[in-house]
Order: structure tokens, then sequence, then C-alpha cells
């Protein structure tokens, strides 16, 4: 828990809410486009790797 604690950190994410943040996790849950998904990969790496992959 404390690794998607700083997911979410790092997202900016950290001030909304339980429900929100599932809702968000769900509707991703629910995308079949390989490419939305190859965008945040690619986001979310980016990201990581300017923080110094702090999350892992």
């Amino acid at each position: 828990m404390i690794q998607q604690g700083v997911l979410f950190d790092l997202a900016g994410l950290a001030h909304r809410g339980r429900g929100e943040l599932l809702g968000l996790l769900l509707a991703a849950a629910k995308t079949d486009d390989p490419n939305r998904w190859a965008h945040w990969k690619e986001a979310g790496e980016a990201l990581l790797a300017e923080k110094g992959d702090a999350a892992g």
C-alpha cells in the first residue's frame, strides 16, 4: 500500500478522496485502447525516471 501511496503523491493525486481514486482506477480498468495504455505507461515511466524511481 505504501508504494501505491507514493505513486498517488507523484501523480499529484494525494489530495483526492479514496472514492475518487478508486473511481479513476475503475475507469482505467475498463479502457481497452492499447495506445492509451502505452501513453500512460510512457508518461509514468518518464516521471519515475525523473524522480529516481521513487516508488520502486
